[in-house]
Formats: structure tokens, C-alpha cells, sequence
């Protein structure tokens, strides 16, 4: 068989294509939350991109008969630029999730400091005799930063980056309440403060808020609530008072098509799971 520089070229890209798609399937089955997310939310999965890689190996496939034959005689050739390529596409990824990495460090730092006025930061760094200074002068406990964060916001950690262990301080939370914050308020992202608190299982916290009549039952922009957050992140002492005070456990989650009671059974923790089971029992 003839084989020209020009088919082999063809052929070597359909299946380096098709390799960086099996790569990436695999990548994603053995680490499925591995994606690149950005300060914006555009996330780029490698399912997605693996998804593109497959399907056009497909068609190079079956449009060109003589693909495997030419992969074939050029064997030698086509491992070493499958390598080259592999490691160039690696490199950019990783490149990419650098960059990713270093814009979200920026803005937490902005959240933290630039956009945060001096109540915030007081409550964010657990400095309650500054916060006293400051609520006794007037300072208004309910004051908006243009991200849509309050002052109990920061001081339960309901702001950038979510669901860390740190920056929690439940005598700020209970300070602002008493100055009567908003228990409920939330920022661009819809967390309240109980449903960060519920995803961290920070128990505190969490009795202060529903003591002064936290929505136990509502949502962020993602659709998740309070109760659905501490299933996802195996809380079991943070469901039962979730539950204990009138959580929900029969929605479906916006945006994920699945109910607590899946994310209880995914998740395979017995207790929690026979906590939810009894509870929508109960309800129904």
C-alpha cells in the first residue's frame, strides 16, 4: 500500500486525538470532580473535552479506511508524537489551572479586604471589641459590599472561598444578631450563613442562627439548602438538628436532579442515610 506523508499526518492526529480522549475519560472516571473552575464559574471538564477528542476520532475512523494501516507502518513515529503531544496538552492544562488558581487567590483577597468595610473585616478576623466599638458608634450592622455581603457574612464565612475551616466565629455571629442582622442574608452566590455553617458542621454556630429564626429550608443560587450541604459533606450531628428543626428532605436540588435521600445513598453513610429515610417517612 502507498502510504503519503500527508494521509499519515491525518492519521496520526485523529489518534492522538483520540488518546488524549481516553486519557481524559479515564482522568475524569478516577477523579470526577477534577475540573478547571474559574472566579467565573466556566467550568471546562475534562469529560467534556474527552467527549470532543472521541467523537472525532469516530469519524476520522470510519471516513478513512486506511487509518490503522498507516498507524501501522508509522508506528515508531506515531508513539513518539502521541508523547510530545500528551505532555504539551499537560503543560497547557496545568498552565491554565495555574491561572485559574492565582485570579480566584485575587479575588478572595479582594473579597477580604478591598470590598469589605471595617465592621466586615472586624467580624471576619473575630475582633469583637473593634465590632463593639464600631456597632456602639453607629456603624450600620446591615450594610451591603457591592458582592452583596453583610457583616454576618464574613463573620460566619459565608463569603469566598466557601466551606473553609477558617474565618468562623460564632461570638461575631451572636454579637450581629443581638444588633439585629439579617439571619438570612446571603451574597451573589446565595449562602446563607446557616448553610455554610451546616456544609462546615459547625454545630455552634448553627444552634445561633436557628435560635434566631434561620429559614432552615432555604436555598443557594445552585439550588442546595442547609440539610443538603451537611448530607453532601457527611455531618451526621449537623443533619439531626437540621431535621430536628423542620428541615426538608424530599426536594429535588436545582441544577443536580437528584434528592437529598440520592446524596445520602451516594454518599453510603448508614446513619445519615437512615436519618433522611425516617424523616421523609415522617413527612409522607
Amino acid at each position: 500500500m502507498n502510504v503519503n506523508m500527508t494521509d499519515t499526518r491525518w492519521a496520526m492526529t485523529a489518534m492522538t486525538f483520540s488518546l488524549m480522549g481516553l486519557v481524559s475519560i479515564i482522568a475524569y472516571f478516577s477523579h470526577p470532580y477534577f475540573v478547571l473552575v474559574s472566579v467565573f464559574d466556566t467550568n471546562i471538564g475534562l469529560y467534556e473535552l474527552a467527549q470532543i477528542f472521541i467523537w472525532g476520532m469516530v469519524i476520522v475512523w470510519v471516513m478513512d479506511k486506511n487509518v490503522r494501516a498507516i498507524l501501522w507502518a508509522q508506528r515508531k513515529l506515531f508513539l513518539l508524537v502521541v508523547i510530545i503531544t500528551l505532555s504539551i496538552v499537560s503543560f497547557a492544562l496545568k498552565s491554565v489551572e495555574w491561572i485559574i488558581q492565582f485570579r480566584h487567590r485575587q479575588e478572595i483577597e479582594r473579597v477580604q479586604t478591598s470590598l469589605a468595610t471595617p465592621l466586615m473585616q472586624a467580624a471576619l478576623h473575630c475582633n469583637i471589641p473593634k465590632m463593639r466599638i464600631l456597632l456602639g458608634s453607629g456603624t450600620d450592622v446591615h450594610e451591603v459590599n457591592k458582592l452583596g455581603f453583610t457583616a454576618i457574612d464574613y463573620a460566619s464565612g459565608a463569603i469566598p472561598p466557601y466551606f473553609d475551616q477558617s474565618h468562623k466565629c460564632a461570638e461575631a455571629v451572636m454579637l450581629l444578631l443581638a444588633h439585629d442582622a439579617d439571619v438570612d442574608t446571603s451574597g451573589h452566590a446565595g449562602i446563607t450563613p446557616l448553610i455554610e455553617a451546616s456544609a462546615e458542621g459547625h454545630i455552634k454556630i448553627m444552634e445561633i442562627l436557628l435560635s434566631h429564626g434561620a429559614d432552615v429550608n432555604k436555598t443557594s443560587t445552585a439550588g442546595w439548602s442547609a440539610l443538603a450541604n451537611a448530607v453532601y459533606y457527611q455531618h451526621e450531628e449537623a443533619v439531626s438538628l437540621l431535621l430536628k428543626h423542620g428541615a426538608n428532605p424530599n426536594p429535588t436540588i436545582k441544577g443536580d436532579s437528584k434528592t437529598i435521600l440520592n446524596v445520602a445513598r451516594q454518599k453510603g453513610n448508614p446513619r445519615i442515610l437512615a436519618g433522611i429515610e425516617q424523616a421523609i417517612a415522617k413527612n409522607n
